[in-house]
């Protein structure tokens, strides 16, 4: 009996309401690897508190799904979950100990009668098939097994043997750990195997043999033989990086029995060459026996009329030795007949109609399968998810985390909901794991109850594991495997199966359009994704999450190894002027390697300045990250630009970007055996990426896939209000690409990118409307700029804005070169905006605000168009804007009455840091500069930048001054070093004006010896916090005496709150004071970061060392 799908949840869900003793939606799973009759007895029933005794055996439901593999075509009537027949064996029809259920089920894997022959079809994602157990509340249902007496014609013949099927396909190796195929037996040292059948064959016939294997060599000679019957030859493997691993045959042979043997063996020629192997895909062997019954462990007989066609009625003869079997017709899956059967003298016989060719088994009540329990669970129905927009499919594991991820989303306004997969696979295909059965869920939620579904998260990691072979379960939530899988580069995954839904739609990724956008997050403990959903709370509300860094992009390109490697700087450059040019609001960072200084290392070369480039403006922040060049699982380019240990380092706990990664395989998260780079990106709790657009596989350097890297950036910043399963969506909509579907999108596809929403619009400078000046501004010129906050859609002064802006007024353009470092192919030449005129901060009152500053006199003085960026925030809101349309250039000819040069204050970590104090491995350099014309950061003239200088080695700091709110004047640089040797160190300060009069300081400062750590780790928690926060000290200093002090330094270099006592340290962790926000005199602190620095200092010796640790305050 045939159920459409949604009639069949909607009958399982009034069947299990009407358990006696279940909740709404509870049943029973069971799974079995076998074909054949099974057995479910009294006990088990009453021990699973399916049925309890005295109750009705026909109450007793079974669900079961008949075919093998479900097909990956949408249809609103594919469903074959059906109701399977019973034979009830008990003298009164109530449930006892002694009562047996009767029933068959098949293997997941399809085995069909054709003709007098087997043919068998693989199931790719189980090996177990599962069915479903409940019970109604009275007999709903009429699934007693009928019983069939044949009447009519008399049989014109006897049958006296049957055809059997035997089938050894074993997964326990998967090649190139790519795809969906696995592999049995290994023949290398062991060349000769043999395989014994369940019955054993009559002779004088033969077995039809097909084997498919595949085999490794260099030589094109290896050969695969049936002993006994025919061979097939190899030919050699590839040479070239794209080859398959292997190659593929297919034998089919007869083998002639002369003898009652049960063997078949398969030999392996390696032809002399010692390295080659073969791998045994699978062995089919369809074969007579006898008709005699016998129990098996392994296989049930199955019989046939060999059907001679309509008109014709055959006798079948069993016989048997030790309990009678009954007969069941099994030839129609869904409608199990019991046989009535005649029983003379030890053997069973009945007549068979030949109208069509029919199937039967035998089994004495005895003999049928046990079932293995799998698990009670619950069901929901389908209408639960009526009108969400977004769903989320998770593991029972992971579920507590997924409703939590779908309540946020909820409370933001999209609707959203979590089902189990496992809910899923019991709905659609009665518990089977199957792929299709999620699309053929999402494709009847989408057509009947939720027509606005447009996201889906896959909340959990995938592997080429399919079936559980390797240890550790890491088949969460499964994607696409390609059939293909004997190289990188031609196999491929893709969780695009999921979002084609319309009806008919298949697998044709090139001819049809998504529907839905995709993400994953490949979360596998339960850890993970506690850490991932609170990652991603941070990003939608954490109160500090608003910043500049929302509005800068960072666009990365690998070096040229070869010529032709030169359009990885190209490509990416093209796509910087089309950001440039329809989004002026960002700030663009490019780091293109090959314009960088090339350092040889020890078997390779290093770009230490574009790694530290890199670094540095991740941690700052940015909205968008791009990337384009070589790269795999552990990092981008041979150069090691980006590593999987650099990204494990990253703290970027809020401002986190959204990487475009346009490499090889970077993000291939089906690989159970190793976390990839693109994956740890994601995984970082406390940093790197919110989200990715990668690759997770080997895609090649073509200009379509070069514009998938165009298409995910421009849809990003051209979208209304985008969330990133939209631009991912739209992107391979619009792409025709080969490799698009090697492109995911991995985290939530339902995140709104953090793209400010609102518009910095400049309105007047110098007096004069911002659109009707014409001036040229001059190096020394004073400049006031006023603006306000607007609504972009009906733009206008929102008055209720209050808070801060940031403006980044950058001189012209200017010209750089890459280096052809390889000596590989020409230069390229490209242009720059990031010299800084003036970088400030000023407050904006009810919607307006304005500044002032003046020119430095180092600005490129010939005239073209600055670049004006700004962003600004509140509370809750923040807003963007950019100007290009100025010119610039000359020199101011007024008076100048300033002349002395900047006051100029250096120090390590906060500002109270004296000369030659101690600092640990990593401290902050805090410069206080200030001067009536202005700092002088635009980093054109030379010898005219903020240098910092430690230990004779100069580095320019221009990028990391900015003024104070308010005040041109004076403002803050805060320049982190990283890793600086043990012992003393000079560091010097050196700062111009505009007028390029300079000042300066210098300290020196003294960084302990590792090797006698004194301060191991100062541990705070919670963090972020809120009211308080409490401190762990970890050290070596056990009953040593000392005195122990702990601050609480703002991020000005202030200290806000201190605590010091004298004590003696006993165990090697220690308990600091909780500090308190009302223990500091105002009882509230500003949302952003803060310092906690522990100071030890040891009595014995007067040794001393500190440590800190950074803070994040949030409302």
């Amino acid at each position: 009996m045939k159920n459409y799908i949604t009639a069949c949840l909607l009958l399982l869900s009034t069947i299990l309401h009407a358990q006696m003793d279940w909740g709404v939606g509870e049943y029973a799973l069971y799974s079995t690897s076998k074909s054949g009759m099974h057995q479910l007895t009294g006990s088990e029933l009453m021990a699973k508190g399916i049925l309890n005794a005295g109750d009705s055996l026909s109450r007793l439901v079974l669900w079961n799904q008949t075919d093998g593999a479900l097909s990956s075509t949408n249809s609103m009537s594919a469903s074959t979950v059906s109701l399977v027949s019973l034979k009830i064996i008990d003298a009164d029809g109530l449930l006892d100990v002694d009562s047996k259920v009767l029933f068959y089920v098949n293997t997941p894997f399809e085995i069909e009668l054709l003709d007098s022959t087997y043919s068998y079809q693989a199931h790719p994602y189980s090996e177990r098939e599962y069915f479903i157990v409940s019970a109604t509340l009275s007999h709903l249902y009429d699934n007693t097994m009928s019983s069939f007496l044949h009447q009519g014609m008399s049989a014109t013949r006897e049958i006296n043997e049957s055809a059997q099927i035997w089938v050894y396909d074993t997964a326990v190796v998967n090649l190139v750990s790519t795809g969906r195929r696995w592999f049995g037996d290994l023949y290398d040292f062991t060349t000769l195997r043999t395989y014994t059948l369940p019955f054993v064959p009559k002779t004088g016939v033969s077995l039809e043999i097909e084997v498919s294997a595949v085999a490794r060599a260099s030589t094109s000679n290896t050969s695969l033989s049936i002993v006994g019957a025919g061979s097939v030859v190899f030919p050699a493997v590839g040479t070239s990086s794209v080859s398959h691993y292997v190659t593929e045959k297919t034998l089919k042979s007869s083998l002639f029995q002369t003898s009652a043997s049960a063997q078949v063996s398969l030999s392996f020629d390696k032809a002399g060459n010692a390295g080659a192997a073969m791998w045994l895909d699978k062995l089919i062997v369809n074969y007579r026996t006898s008709n005699q019954y016998q129990y098996n462990d392994q296989a049930q007989k199955r019989f046939q009329n060999f059907s001679r066609g309509a008109g014709n009625v055959s006798l079948i003869k069993v016989p048997y030795t030790d309990s009678q079997p009954l007969v069941f017709e099994v030839t129609n899956k869904e409608g199990i007949t019991e046989i009535s059967s005649v029983n003379t003298a030890g053997v069973v016989s009945w007549e068979s109609s030949e109208d069509l060719q029919r199937e039967y088994v035998l089994c004495a009540i005895g003999d049928a399968y046990l079932p293995k329990f799998e698990r009670t669970s619950e069901l929901n129905q389908m209408p639960y998810y009526n009108g969400i927009a977004n769903l989320i499919i998770a593991p029972d594991s992971l579920m507590f985390q997924a409703n939590r991820l779908a309540s946020i989303h909820e409370n933001s306004g999209l609707q959203t909901k979590a089902i189990s997969l496992e809910n899923i696979y019991a709905i659609i295909n009665c518990g089977t794991p199957d792929i299709a059965a999620i699309r053929r869920f999402i494709f009847d939620l989408k057509s009947m109850y939720a027509p606005d579904l447009r996201y889906l998260t896959l909340f959990g990691d995938a592997s080429f594991d399919y079936k559980d072979k390797l240890p550790n379960r890491s088949n969460l939530v499964p994607t696409f495997e390609s059939y293909g899988s004997f190289s990188l580069y031609s196999s491929y995954i893709t969780d695009d199966y999921f979002g084609y839904l319309d009806e008919g739609e298949g697998v044709n990724w090139f001819a049809e359009d998504l529907d839905l956008g995709i993400g994953r997050i490949p979360v596998k403990t339960i850890l993970e994704s506690t850490e991932m959903v609170d990652k991603i709370d941070r990003y939608l509300f954490a109160q500090n999450r608003l910043g500049p860094w929302r509005s800068k992009a960072i666009l990365v390109a690998d070096d040229a190894d070869h010529a032709w490697e030169k359009e990885f700087a190209v490509v990416q450059d093209a796509l910087a002027k089309r950001l440039d040019t329809t989004r002026p609001e960002l700030s663009l960072i490019k780091i293109y390697a090959d314009a960088y200084q090339q350092e040889a290392k020890p078997g390779s070369q290093r770009y230490p300045t574009a790694r530290e480039k890199l670094f540095r403006e991740v941690d700052d922040g940015a909205l968008l990250v791009s990337y384009i060049g070589h790269g795999g699982e552990v990092g981008w380019a041979t150069e090691r630009i980006l590593q999987l240990e650099d990204i494990q380092n990253w703290t970027n706990s809020i401002n986190m970007p959204v990487f475009t990664t346009i490499t090889c395989e970077f993000t291939r998260f089906d690989d159970p055996n190793r976390v990839s780079a693109g994956e740890q990106l994601l995984l970082n709790p406390i940093g790197g990426a919110i989200a990715l657009f990668s690759t997770t596989r080997s895609v090649f350097a073509t200009n379509s896939t070069y514009d998938i890297n165009r298409l995910l950036n421009q849809q990003m910043m051209s979208l209304e209000s985008p969330r990133l399963g939209d631009v991912i969506r739209t992107t391979k909509n619009n792409n025709i690409s080969g490799d698009k579907i090697k492109f995911s999108l991995i985290g939530d596809p339902a995140i709104p990118l953090a793209r400010p929403q609102l518009a910095v619009v400049m309105d007047s400078i110098n007096g004069q409307l911002w659109t009707e000046f014409n001036d040229t501004l001059n190096a020394l010129s004073w400049v006031h700029v006023h603006g306000y906050i607007s609504e972009t859609v009906n733009p206008g002064l929102i008055n209720d804005f209050n808070g801060n802006v940031w403006l980044n007024f950058y001189d012209k353009s200017q010209p750089q070169s890459t280096q052809v470092n390889d000596g590989s192919g020409t230069s390229f030449n490209f242009t720059t905006q990031t010299n800084a005129i003036f970088r400030g901060i000023a407050s904006v009152k009810n919607g307006s605000f304005e500044l002032t500053f003046r020119v430095p006199l180092d600005i490129n003085l010939s005239v073209g168009s600055p670049k004006v960026s700004s962003y600004a925030s509140d509370a809750s809101r923040d807003a963007w804007g950019g100007d290009a349309s100025l010119l610039i250039g000359g020199i101011y000819d007024g008076i100048v009455t300033d002349n002395e040069g900047p006051e100029v204050r250096l120090f390590i970590n906060d500002t109270l840091f004296k000369s030659g104090s101690i600092s640990g491995p990593n401290p902050i350099a805090i410069g206080k500069l200030s001067d009536e014309s202005g700092i002088n950061a635009v980093g054109l003239g030379i010898g005219h930048n903020i240098n910092l200088t430690l230990d004779g080695e100069s580095i320019s700091a221009n990028d990391f001054y900015l003024s104070d709110l308010d005040d041109f004047t004076s403002g803050t640089l805060a320049y982190p070093f990283y890793d600086v040797a043990v012992g003393k160190h000079l560091l010097e300060l050196r700062a111009w004006d505009v007028l390029n009069q300079w000042g300066y300081d210098s300290l020196s400062f003294i960084v302990l010896d590792h090797n006698e750590p004194i301060l191991n780790h100062l541990f705070a928690y919670p963090n972020p916090f809120t009211t308080e926060v409490r401190f762990n000290l970890n050290h070596n200093q056990q009953s040593e005496t000392g005195i122990l002090s702990l601050d609480i330094v703002n991020n000005q270099g202030q200290t806000i709150w201190s605590w010091s006592e004298q004590l003696t340290l006993q165990a090697s962790e220690t308990s600091l004071p909780v500090f308190k926000i009302s223990d500091i005199p105002s009882g509230k602190l500003t949302t952003g970061f803060y310092y906690a620095r522990a100071t030890w200092k040891r009595n014995e010796d007067g040794k001393s060392t500190s440590i800190q640790e950074k803070l994040i305050f949030i409302r």
